[in-house]
């Protein structure tokens, strides 16, 4: 978590208890107990702090924040560290994000074709989901129908390079 990220969550708890006064110094030492979480995990138990009918009616203090969390590298060390696919917004572990983005970027393209030659869309989750052979099998049909039926010298240049590549 960084400074800022702290700062925002002490304004957040001084908009709703007016008597939770906050300096520099304050700031500091909450980096300090807060910098090794998430920002969203702690967002999180604070707004669970202002539902709480045993607690919400006072400040909460650092040490409910941080209760029960799991510090980022360990989260990380767990969980595997995650990207968000650019073309479907997905979050993806980074061992598997090559692999991931290849077929997703194949996935749109044949929507984008099927869109093109058809005028409707395909079931991305059936593509994105299907094995290796039988998504490569119909991808190559596919392209192969798009470079028989395109005018588009680029594209034709592009299937063709494809298919050399295979």
């Amino acid at each position: 978590m960084e400074k800022k990220e702290v700062q925002f969550l002490i304004k957040k708890i001084k908009n709703n208890y007016n008597e939770f006064n906050y300096d520099e110094y304050t700031v500091t030492e909450w980096f300090k107990e807060l910098k090794d979480y998430d920002f969203n995990d702690v967002l999180q138990k604070i707004d669970e702090h202002l539902r709480s009918e045993r607690y919400g009616n006072k400040p909460p203090r650092v040490y409910f924040l941080t209760k029960g969390l799991i510090k980022t590298k360990d989260k990380i060390k767990r969980e595997g560290i995650k990207i968000r696919c650019s073309i479907c917004g997905e979050s993806v572990l980074l061992n598997d994000f090559d692999k991931h983005f290849d077929r997703c970027s194949s996935v749109k393209y044949l929507n984008d074709q099927n869109k093109k030659y058809f005028g409707k869309e395909i079931d991305k989750d059936k593509y994105m989901n299907m094995d290796d052979r039988e998504f490569n099998y119909k991808y190559d049909k596919f392209c192969e129908y798009v470079l028989q039926n395109t005018n588009n010298k680029k594209e034709i240049e592009c299937l063709e390079h494809y298919f050399i590549g295979r």
